[in-house]
């Protein structure tokens, strides 16, 4: 029998004792060989042309520059990077300006959507402005009326029951399908509430 163990540099050396040990029963052979080392891996080399860019920006979209910042690219109250002490103030400017003119054009906005949708309707007006001849209106027009005025509280369940039971109809809806009774209807309602 031959058993291989491969070692790393950093296994416990007990455990390595305890397993010789263990191995040097007879007829057991052991090979010690040490693992193999991984080649040192480099990092590819970084054009020299090409800076980074600048991973944080101050509130005016500046990036930290060594020139004129504080080397604890600290930001001041207003979000602004602070200064160096003892900077040039033309220095500063110019360094910022130099920033200015590197920034990319911000593109366009981009059009607002196509609005395919057709504008909401009016409201509806105002009871003093709606239908007044009840010989015109329509079922949509006894239904407003009488939404207002139950929202108002100025119509009762049972006057609103009243105004299709009578008629032999099981519900308010069932109106309209019978165009016919709206006038009347509708003179009904306004009975209630003069």
């Amino acid at each position: 029998m031959k058993l291989v163990i491969e070692l790393n540099e950093n296994d416990d050396q007990k455990l390595v004792d305890r397993i010789l040990t263990a191995l040097q029963s007879p007829g057991v052979t052991a090979e010690i060989e040490p693992a193999p080392v991984p080649a040192e891996i480099e990092p590819a080399p970084v054009p020299a042309e090409i800076e980074p860019a600048p991973a944080e920006l101050d509130n005016r979209d500046l990036p930290w520059d060594e020139r004129i910042h504080s080397a604890g690219k600290t930001l001041n109250a207003n979000g602004t990077w602070r200064q160096k002490r003892g900077v040039d103030p033309d220095l500063v400017a110019a360094v910022e300006q130099e920033w200015i003119d590197t920034k990319p054009d911000t593109p366009p906005a981009p059009p607002p959507p196509a609005n395919d949708t057709p504008p909401a309707p009016p409201p509806p007006a105002p009871l003093s402005e709606q239908v007044t001849d009840d010989n015109n209106a329509t079922f949509a027009d006894l239904m407003l009326l009488v939404s207002k005025l139950k929202a108002d509280g100025n119509l009762s369940q049972d006057q609103f029951v009243s105004l299709y039971v009578p008629h032999g109809l099981a519900s308010f809806a069932a109106l309209s399908t019978r165009p016919d009774l709206i006038p009347t209807v509708m003179k009904e309602v306004r009975a209630y509430v003069s």
